[in-house]
Formats: structure tokens, sequence, C-alpha cells
């Protein structure tokens, strides 16, 4: 599970550089950096509230059986 997660995150990464690079040809690395970042954090949160999510309900479902 987490590594199909890294490697999701990892592709839209990817996904998002290609993006930026067809919107701009004259692109620097200094102005892809700071997108990057906010992808990984923002991808970051998302697996750490989706990862706590499932385990409550993980939970909740061994209290019912």
């Amino acid at each position: 599970m987490k590594e199909t997660v890294i490697l999701f995150g990892l592709a839209t990464q990817i996904v998002a550089l290609l993006v930026l690079l067809a919107l701009s040809r004259s692109i620097t690395s200094m102005e892809v950096l700071p997108w990057m970042v906010v992808i990984e954090v923002v991808w970051s949160v998302y697996f750490v509230v989706t990862e706590r999510w499932h385990d409550k309900l993980a939970r909740k479902a061994m209290l019912t059986v």
C-alpha cells in the first residue's frame, strides 16, 4: 500500500512538472522547486489524513465484530 502511495506521489510530481514545462518554455529550476515542494507537502498531508481515517475505520470495524 505505502509503495503504491509513494509511486503515485512521484507520478503526480512528474506530471505537475511536465505541465509547468508545457505552460512556460522559459521556466527555470528555481521556479519549479517551490511548486515541487508545494505538491509534496499537499500529497503528504493527504496521505497522513487518509491513513489516519483508514486506521479509525479499521478500529471501528474491529470493535463491531
